[in-house]
């Protein structure tokens, strides 16, 4: 289904490029659900691990509209998001200090999508979109660090100082591929068109195991509230 609408925007976006101009959009937003699948557990072999997904409260990103006849664009996004999670991890031979791990990276979505605009109603023209959006993870980085549960156990930690440290798997293991729906309006506004949007994204699973002790899973379900100006 996905590979259809795809297909669909490629084979109209051509023959509106020859008569209609591109239009420049930008986009800000707020991402209302967590990045990542987050819990806890604890393993006699390994200890306890618990997981945190931090996920900042915000989109940006611009992008190009192309009209094209009977009511119908295509539209091409970059959004930019910046995501993370924190890891806390005890060890059976050492209970007394905790291992706090702490990861952010940028994460890059490319929606490509059809919108359709039933009809004006006073200047005002709903639209409805549906497509799908890739997305790729960019600048990763890891701080670790060591902290002891009370002060008398401070002699456990080598240093409490966070120091980088490799990044575990759990993002070249994230879905990058999924559907996109969404519904919003266009309103004039001078010489601009504001286009607030409500955006949802069902993500394909996870490609595997992440490798880490902690099973850290990316959310299927991505839902954003957007505020494009078009010009």
């Amino acid at each position: 289904m996905y590979s259809r609408f795809a297909g669909l925007i490629l084979i109209l976006a051509p023959a509106g490029l020859c008569q209609h101009a591109i239009e420049l959009t930008v986009k800000i937003g707020v991402p209302t659900f967590e990045s990542f699948q987050t819990g806890s557990f604890d393993f006699l072999a390994t200890g306890l691990h618990a997981g945190d997904s931090a996920t900042r409260r915000y989109t940006v990103g611009t992008g190009a509209v192309v009209r094209l006849p009977r009511h119908f664009e295509a539209e091409v996004d970059i959004l930019y998001k910046r995501l993370g999670y924190d890891l806390d991890s005890t060890q059976p031979a050492l209970p007394v200090v905790v291992t706090h791990t702490s990861t952010t990276a940028n994460s890059w979505e490319f929606p490509l999508l059809a919108v359709y605009h039933p009809a004006d109603v006073r200047h005002i023209s709903p639209r409805l979109a549906a497509g799908v959006s890739f997305r790729a993870a960019s600048g990763t980085s890891t701080q670790a660090e060591c902290y002891p549960i009370a002060s008398q156990y401070s002699s456990f930690c080598p240093s409490t100082s966070p120091a980088s440290s490799p990044p575990d798997n759990h993002l070249n293991s994230r879905s990058f591929f999924g559907g996109t729906f969404g519904a919003g309006v266009e309103m004039p506004l001078g010489r601009v068109r504001l286009v607030p949007e409500l955006r949802y994204t069902r993500w394909r699973a996870d490609s595997g195991e992440s490798g880490s002790l902690f099973d850290l899973r990316s959310n299927p379900n991505q839902l954003d509230f957007l505020v494009g100006i078009t010009f």
